[in-house]
């Protein structure tokens, strides 16, 4: 049970506990301010949560942040380069969710190379520019995981037509960071079902390099 997934709003977006039972955790890009569920199976698993990591700003991605941040006092960190996105988010939370919520500031930069313990995992943070200009993802090398956000989806990768999004830098990213990676890699995306590179590089028509 390393990566547990929750939908909490109605858009779809995954948000990921990563940790195991009775240890430390991550929460991964806390999609709704309302966070019942995330905060009962943490206490019913006994989980002590250690920090939030948005993959990227963008509304969907970062609206529990704040209610994450205050119940379970500790930290939110973000690419600084989607500050942008997150001015805008509460505004769009309210269009979209029908919920009046805060979005603070992040804690700290998510810069490419930063690692981050939790328990025995190692994550290491890849920028991943294109979806948005401060998009990243999470790889954890022993254990062969990957949470890529909105970058790499099963079968596609995230929509490059956003203000702030640029095209050429995804297929970059791609190509750089996320291709040379080995097909047993885990991907656990920013919407809809995990996969892994290897199937990625078979089915998906844009991961071929």
């Amino acid at each position: 049970m390393p990566i547990s997934r929750f939908t909490l709003n109605p858009m779809g977006t995954n948000t990921y506990v990563v940790g195991e039972p009775n240890g430390d955790v991550l929460i991964v890009d806390p999609s709704h301010p309302h966070i019942d569920p995330l905060i009962d199976y943490i206490e019913q698993h006994k989980m002590r949560v250690r920090l939030i990591i948005d993959t990227h700003g963008h509304f969907d991605h970062v609206a529990g942040n704040d209610a994450a941040k205050t119940f379970f006092k500790v930290p939110v960190w973000c690419s600084f380069r989607d500050l942008p996105l997150l001015k805008d988010a509460k505004d769009q939370i309210k269009e979209y969710f029908g919920v009046t919520c805060v979005i603070s500031p992040p804690d700290a930069d998510l810069q490419d190379g930063m690692s981050i313990v939790v328990g025995d995992r190692c994550f290491h943070v890849l920028e991943t520019p294109g979806h948005s200009a401060g998009s990243v993802c999470l790889y954890e090398r022993t254990a062969k995981e990957l949470l890529t956000g909105d970058t790499l989806f099963a079968g596609t990768i995230g929509r490059t037509d956003f203000p702030y999004s640029d095209h050429a830098a995804m297929m970059n990213s791609l190509r750089t960071k996320l291709y040379p990676l080995p097909d047993d890699v885990r991907i656990f995306p920013g919407h809809e079902e995990d996969s892994t590179l290897g199937e990625e590089r078979m089915m998906n028509p844009f991961f071929h390099f």
